[in-house]
Parts: C-alpha cells; structure tokens; sequence
C-alpha cells in the first residue's frame, strides 16, 4: 500500500518549488493529518505560512517542529526570523541562539544573530558574530559585506574598505558593496577612488538612486557641477 502520507508531503514540496503555497498548505496539512510528527513536513507547512506573511501559523507550525525534534535547527533559524520581521528580537535572538547550539557550523546563523545584535544595538556582539560568519563562509558577500557595515558604523573605515574589497572581489556585480565601497573611500577623504567605486554601482544597476544620489553629491563637492545634473 503506497504512503499517502509522504505522498502528499511530495506533492507539497513541488508546490513549494513552483510558489503555489495555498496548494502545498493543502497538500502538506494531509501529509501531517496522516504523520502527525513528521518533522519536515510540518516545517514546510511553517515555510508556507511564512512566506504568505501568515506569520501567527509559522510560529505555531514552527514550534510543533521543535515539539516534534528539538534539535531541529533551522526551525529555530526560520521562528527566529518570523520573530524577527515581527520586531521580537529578544525572541529572534533565543531561537537563532538555539538554531546555532544544533549546527554550530552554519554561517547562515550566525550572520542573523549578528543583524539582530546590530538592530538591538550591541554592536560588540554583532561584530564577534559576523567574524565568526565570516569565518565559516569567507566567499559569502553578502555577509563580508554586511559586516563592513557594522565595523564602517563602529569608526574602522580601513577594515570596511578591506571588506567591501573581498565581497566584490567574490561577487563583481555586487551594486551595494561598490555603493558602500565609495561612501568610505569619501570618509577617508579619497575623493577620485570613491567617484569610481559609485560609477562601478551603477554600471553594475543602472537604477541605483542611492549611487547615483550619492555620486551627483560628490560631483557637488568638488564643484563638477555640469556632471551632478
């Protein structure tokens, strides 16, 4: 007798692959009714809830997940970040905690607890999270980049160029980091390499407003002002 259970959780999974998610709610609320405690079904159920911005259902299929296996890391991750967009963050923090004490190894984790100290404020927090981000994943630049930010925030303008530097040496269509590359290099008074690293954003997104805000701005301070039009 075939399993309709995993049946219907497969049936689930490739509407979550094509975004048909009130499809796979259905699909996926069968496959439960038929496993109560199968994990990653009731995981994707959350997923499915999470991305309609259903969040009060992501939560509670969330934490029937950790019911079910309270090792479960990326439910934590992912309840962590429902707690999050919901601005919850002390939440946000214990789950992406917990997600990290499962799968230690895991940049992802530690690059969101990293954001949330930042958005809580505890910079020295954020920064010891993002080196170990970093760390486990030094070709991400996503997070070399969020990570200049923060130390750019603290007064190491250096070590954000340095950053800045290897996500777009990682990433070379990375728009945001050549944008934040030049807004350094402005700090530091070096007026020519910022110039090129905002007309590098452009180049790359030809409809960055805040690039071509900030280049127009540069141009006004050096009195380029027939190129700030």
């Amino acid at each position: 007798q075939p399993n309709m259970s995993e049946a219907h959780y497969n049936l689930g999974s490739i509407y979550i692959d094509h975004e048909r998610y009130f499809d796979a709610i259905d699909a996926l609320q069968k496959s439960i009714k038929l496993s109560p405690k199968f994990p990653i079904g009731i995981f994707n159920l959350a997923v499915c809830h999470q991305q309609l911005g259903n969040f009060d259902a992501a939560i509670k299929w969330y934490q029937r997940a950790i019911e079910v296996d309270p090792n479960y890391a990326e439910a934590h991750n992912n309840l962590g970040n429902v707690y999050k967009e919901l601005k919850n963050l002390d939440s946000a923090i214990q789950h992406y905690e917990s997600a990290i004490r499962f799968q230690t190894e895991n940049a992802i984790f530690h690059e969101n607890i990293a954001n949330t100290y930042r958005q809580l404020g505890d910079m020295k927090k954020a920064a010891k999270s993002f080196e170990v981000a970093a760390k486990l994943s030094p070709t991400n630049s996503r997070i070399l980049n969020n990570f200049g930010v923060l130390v750019e925030e603290s007064g190491d303008i250096n070590r954000a160029i340095d950053l800045y530097s290897k996500a777009i040496l990682h990433q070379p269509d990375f728009a945001k980091a050549y944008n934040n590359l030049g807004n350094a290099r402005k700090e530091l008074g070096d007026l020519n390499l910022a110039k090129i690293a905002f007309l590098e954003a452009i180049q790359r997104d030809p409809d960055f407003k805040t690039a071509f805000g900030n280049l127009a701005a540069l141009y006004t301070a050096t009195k380029e002002f027939d190129l700030a039009v």
